[in-house]
């Protein structure tokens, strides 16, 4: 059984899987010299803002490390995760826990891009294997890049270039794009921004609410008075359903097209948005309702194990989990030389839930197939079905 900090913890740190499942850092196993655990430390935002994308995470690599029974190689998999509480300073001081104290052989995570942009020198200078599971900063993997980073998710690039080219095609020429007021929310405006432009559409207004709001009725109105042919929209966590259902309260919904990051309308947000998804268009590399016999054992796989459908950031936490075991695996298992670890992990490739997945050699990032997604009702339920798909898409990044 897995035990997770309860939000008062002053201490949000806990140890999962392996032979030692949910017990707490303080209860550590005791394992032979030759069973020395492999560490794997996750620094993911088990409270905040954003929750459920950091449980989901844990879920998808818990699920991962049961298919292999917690080992590679021989050697146990201890997986250790500290909060960050979507905080940037609590990311730094818990990270330094995990590397000087735990000493952790690979770090994956998080979710939220300020805290990877504000741990990404200190990774850097100690050397320590990183396999971003969550955050899109585009930089991370660009001029922040790094000999031992790399990235199994995606950059804001890769989700929101191709949904700034089809909008520009098919929906409008002229909208109004939002989005939370943080790094990750800019980001994702300026990258679909730059490929709409060049598709031909232009962005006539942006509006930034702050991250956490609650109420968007002055957003809202000051969207509607710029009186676009569509709008384009980034939010995450609480903010992603409140928006959502106040843009359909608010009216805009019937009178006004909606285009989302795939992230504002996915899974684990659409019971709480319920109808006023419906008719959403979005990019995203994943949906639960992709079609092909990996993803549909994922979902049976997941359901089984946690009684709910797959997300995004499930496919996240599984997919990371297996790069870092195929990598491992390679190396028999070995952690000491993270040079020939980096060397391992550049040649992994594999069918994911997400569709075929491998890294970019010069960047370091993952290559993947995008999807232009529209909430459905399917099934008596909201989903994203597939309306296109954009095969191998690569960030761009820095090719030196």
């Amino acid at each position: 059984m897995t035990t997770l900090p309860e939000k008062s913890t002053t201490r949000r740190s806990f140890l999962i899987g392996g032979a030692a499942g949910g017990l707490l850092l303080s209860q550590r196993p005791v394992w032979g010299q030759s069973q020395k655990p492999i560490k794997i430390g996750a620094l993911l935002p088990v409270t905040g803002v954003d929750p459920h994308e950091a449980n989901s995470q844990i879920n998808g690599m818990k699920l991962y490390f049961e298919e292999v029974g917690w080992k590679v190689a021989g050697r146990p998999i201890e997986f250790l995760v500290e909060d960050d509480e979507f905080k940037p300073q609590v990311g730094m001081q818990k990270l330094r826990k995990l590397v000087e104290s735990d000493r952790i052989d690979i770090l994956t995570g998080p979710v939220s891009s300020g805290v990877a942009n504000a741990i990404v020198d200190y990774v850097k200078q100690t050397n320590t294997p990183w396999v971003i599971s969550g955050a899109a900063l585009a930089s991370l993997t660009r001029e922040k890049k790094g000999p031992l980073i790399f990235r199994t998710s995606t950059t804001t690039w890769q989700t929101n270039s191709p949904l700034g080219e089809w909008t520009a095609k098919n929906l409008a020429k002229e909208i109004v794009a939002t989005a939370s007021d943080f790094a990750g929310g800019r980001d994702s405006v300026d990258e679909f921004k730059s490929s709409f432009a060049a598709a031909g559409g232009k962005v006539v207004k942006e509006v930034y609410p702050p991250l956490g709001s609650s109420d968007f009725s002055p957003y809202l109105a000051d969207i509607k008075s710029a009186k676009p042919a569509a709008v384009y929209c980034f939010f995450i966590g609480g903010d992603a359903v409140n928006f959502i259902k106040q843009y359909d309260q608010f009216g805009l919904k019937a009178e006004i097209p909606l285009v989302a990051s795939g992230f504002t309308v996915e899974g684990e947000f659409l019971p709480a948005q319920g109808r006023s998804a419906l008719g959403v268009i979005s990019c995203l590399h994943y949906t639960d309702v992709l079609d092909t016999p990996v993803n549909k054992a994922f979902v049976a796989a997941y359901k089984a194990r946690y009684g709910t459908t797959t997300s995004v950031q499930s496919d996240y936490g599984y997919v990371a989990a297996r790069f870092m075991v195929e990598a491992l695996k390679a190396r028999d298992g070995s952690t000491e030389n993270k040079d020939k670890l980096a060397e391992a992990l550049r040649e992994v490739s594999f069918e994911a839930p997400r569709g075929p997945v491998r890294f970019d050699p010069a960047t370091h990032n993952v290559i993947q197939n995008e999807y232009i997604r529209k909430a459905v009702e399917r099934d008596g339920r909201i989903a994203n079905e597939v309306i296109a798909t954009v095969t191998n898409v690569r960030d761009p990044g820095i090719r030196t």
